[in-house]
């Protein structure tokens, strides 16, 4: 019985992922070797064995495919199975997707008759409310181009509101500012602001959770924001009137596992009943294609 035993170990492709986990190998158990396999290169072996062979042969790339680095890794050429068990999936996806996006518009806000010295920053503050709105727009980059391009500007629908006043501080000093209108032949060039207040993000956040039933994280977008001079106004000289675009971002964090042929793909699970013990010749096919997938409130749509 343990001859039978150990010419079918030999002749199954569970020796192969056996031997380098501490079995032992054909030359061990008086199986004679054949001359090419004490050629294999060392490199493509998975483990050194040690005695009288370079590596162990049995888990050769050349013995296995025919051609070597072709699956240099024994997880990804040895299905996780035993007989008909699968042992689950091996694949998972992990990431951040926005599902949701508002912009904060702080309008109107008027610099002084005369400016601050032209090495310092620029605060703007007015009366409040600041209205929270859902809109197409993703950036003040997108709504510059429409503007330029004289298009419309999307519809926006009210969402919330921010019992705070409306405010701005630039991200550039006075004449940096200067030198950026200067720069450019056109008008509606962006002004780069630090981020709002904090309460801004609060009340955001809750604007978010009353529109999303999935939870999540508010992200204030600052490449995404900025100010806009209003009327193209190309020059910064005192008195002009300034818009800030505030964008949020609406943000889930997601861990999925990902359908694949060498587990199964659905979990832990029997394939098939009254299967052998030992795997049979098997065809494997893997695709996976994702594209613009989009995550709404009821999931991924």
């Amino acid at each position: 019985m343990k001859g039978l035993l150990k010419h079918l170990l030999l002749a199954s492709p569970i020796a192969l992922a056996l031997a380098p986990w501490g079995g032992s190998t054909a030359q061990e158990l008086g199986h004679p070797l054949p001359s090419d396999m004490l050629a294999c290169d060392t490199l493509a072996c998975d483990a050194l064995a040690g005695g009288d062979l370079p590596c162990d042969a049995l888990a050769c790339d050349d013995l296995l495919t025919g051609t070597r680095d072709r699956a240099p890794r024994r997880r990804l050429r040895t299905p996780a199975m035993i007989g008909d068990f699968y042992s689950g999936p091996l694949l998972r996806a992990r990431g951040d997707a926005v599902i949701d996006r508002f912009l904060v518009l702080a309008d109107d806000l008027d610099a002084p008759l005369v400016l601050p010295p032209p090495s310092s920053t620029l605060t703007l503050t007015e009366p409040g409310p600041v209205g929270i709105f859902r809109t197409s727009l993703s950036s003040v980059q997108q709504l510059r181009t429409l503007l330029l391009n004289g298009s419309p500007i999307p519809p926006a629908t009210l969402a919330g509101s921010i019992n705070q006043n409306a405010t701005l501080t630039t991200a550039l000093s006075i004449n940096q500012i200067q030198t950026l209108l200067a720069s450019t032949p056109t008008g509606f060039d962006i002004i780069p602001l630090v981020a709002p207040p904090s309460s801004y993000a609060s009340a955001v956040d809750a604007a978010f959770a009353s529109s999303n039933a999935l939870p999540g994280t508010t992200v204030y977008n600052a490449a995404s924001s900025g100010s806009l001079l209003q009327g193209g106004v190309d020059t910064l000289n005192g008195g002009e009137d300034f818009d800030a675009f505030y964008f949020y971002n609406y943000v889930i964090r997601f861990d999925t596992a990902i359908a694949d042929a060498s587990s199964g793909g659905v979990g832990r699970m029997k394939i098939a009943e009254g299967g052998t013990v030992l795997p049979q010749d098997r065809l494997f096919f893997r695709y996976s294609y994702l594209d613009q997938v989009r995550y709404a409130n009821s999931g991924i749509g």
